[in-house]
């Protein structure tokens, strides 16, 4: 038996270590494929589906498939493509008996000779001064022309009888097990991996700038169609993110603009890209990439930055408007709200922190939200301190009185006589809070249905079709190509 350490650093040594431990074992010799150790990397994951279709044989298609994939390996921040479906290729002979009664050979004798030459296994270490090396015996066949090759009989003059004189040997693929076809053509899928520091979407459209350039490279023929763009994702995200961050300035910046004044209003929407490009690079530094769940909590964090920003910067005004110096009115108006901004933003970073100590799978994914959070939030505290005062007083001009603006004075009576109201019928105001806390709650139980995830648009479906026990695979082809030309019609 092998135990691996799941906390060991070196993964090269144990990844050496337990193909070596695997070589030596006692492997039966009639598996249908040589045992393989991969090292599976959760940070190398899928970018792109691809689907290669041709009229072509099925050799031919498997070494279009090959020369794809190692086109494919060549592009910047591809870690890995794997061919989906992919038949190992074997070598067919078919003996002709009346050869082999002339030359009185068995089919025994070739079988036993084609196992004697045809070997790839390990031939133990050898000790060097640079350290211990591994010995392989590499035999194996990499064509028909090598197994033809194959002396079944030789005598001392030189003569002998080689496998091509009595057989055809001829290169093939395996029997099939699946199928793949694009648009009713045979065809092959195409997983492609990214590598863990490259980036997905510049990676993506690398691809499909190599993939633009197949038809020139292989032929007219050659039919390439991507499926599964997990770019996409992180696109839609990324555009989310820029969207809300712009929309939001503005937004921001034009609310602010109707109610405060100019000064405290630009100074606040200023704070944003001071944050979140001083935010960027922390994480940057910090090794987190752009992805989707970082992104997530920049999304999140974003209409949190501004409310303290607003309370300081209204009152630095007040103290500016009674006659204080523009440091004196920074520094008490600033200092006068430090406790409870300080806890306002600290108790936010406290809610999220526990995140990040989750384990498991979960705890690996979610981790980057609370610290991206976290940064956003602490940057913006910092700001408020030592960014945002000199901003308020160096924009603002006490001596310039702004105009009274009638609809936020009837605004602002209206509010208080509301208030007023509320305050004089204080058991009312609670009674009514009550009775729409409570039909709120059983408006929710009875009338709004829970879905944890909301519908969305489907980019593919699956059919699943069963055949009767014992259809071979070419029936089973015939039914679903019938299936394809219902659908398309």
């Amino acid at each position: 038996s092998l135990e691996l350490d799941p906390y060991a650093s070196n993964r090269d040594r144990l990844a050496s270590d337990t193909q070596l431990a695997v070589e030596r074992a006692n492997i039966p010799q009639d598996l249908p494929r040589d045992p393989i150790v991969t090292e599976i990397d959760g940070a190398v994951f899928p970018v792109l589906r691809i689907a290669v279709a041709a009229p072509r044989t099925d050799l031919e298609l498997k070494r279009l498939g090959d020369s794809i994939r190692d086109d494919l390996l060549e592009v910047e921040g591809v870690a890995k493509v794997q061919i989906q479906g992919d038949r190992k290729a074997e070598i067919r002979v078919t003996v002709d008996p009346h050869k082999l009664r002339a030359q009185r050979i068995s089919v025994g004798e070739i079988a036993a000779a084609l196992e004697r030459w045809n070997v790839n296994a390990p031939g133990g270490d050898l000790d060097t001064p640079a350290g211990q090396r591994q010995v392989r015996i590499a035999g194996e066949f990499r064509g028909a022309a090598d197994a033809g090759s194959v002396m079944l009989r030789a005598n001392e003059l030189g003569q002998g009888v080689r496998l091509r004189d009595v057989a055809t040997v001829t290169e093939s693929l395996e029997e099939p097990t699946r199928i793949y076809e694009v648009s009713g053509e045979p065809g092959a899928a195409l997983l492609i991996l990214k590598q863990s520091d490259a980036d997905i979407i510049s990676t993506v459209d690398r691809i499909n700038a190599y993939l633009a350039t197949i038809k020139q490279r292989y032929g007219d023929d050659v039919t390439v169609s991507t499926f599964q763009d997990f770019s996409q994702f992180a696109r839609m995200r990324l555009g989310v993110l820029t969207n809300n961050a712009m929309v939001g300035l503005v937004l921001v910046l034009v609310t602010l603009l109707l109610f405060l004044r100019p000064s405290v209003a630009v100074s606040t929407a200023w704070g944003l890209p001071i944050i979140f490009l001083t935010g960027l690079y922390t994480i940057y530094l910090a090794g987190i990439t752009l992805n989707l769940i970082s992104m997530f909590g920049f999304i999140m964090v974003l209409g949190m930055l501004v409310d303290d920003a607003i309370v300081i910067g209204e009152n630095i005004t007040y103290y500016l408007e009674r006659g204080m110096t523009r440091v004196e009115a920074a520094v008490k108006g600033t200092a006068e709200l430090i406790g409870p901004v300080t806890a306002t933003v600290f108790t936010t970073m406290v809610a999220f922190l526990p995140l990040m100590t989750m384990s498991g799978l979960i705890g690996k994914f979610i981790w980057a939200i609370p610290l991206v959070v976290s940064v956003l939030l602490f940057f913006s505290w910092l700001e408020l301190f030592l960014v945002l005062p000199a901003h308020v007083v160096g924009l603002t001009h006490p001596e310039r009185r702004p105009r009274e603006r009638r609809w936020l004075t009837r605004l602002e009576t209206a509010y208080g006589r509301a208030l007023q109201q509320a305050v004089d019928h204080r058991w009312i105001t609670v009674l009514v809070s009550a009775l729409l806390f409570v039909g709120s709650i059983a408006l929710a139980a009875t009338q709004m249905s829970f879905q944890l995830f909301p519908p969305v648009g489907v980019d593919q479906y699956i059919v699943r079709v069963t055949a009767p026990p014992g259809t071979n695979i070419d029936n089973t082809r015939l039914v679903t190509g019938s299936f394809v030309v219902i659908t398309d019609w």
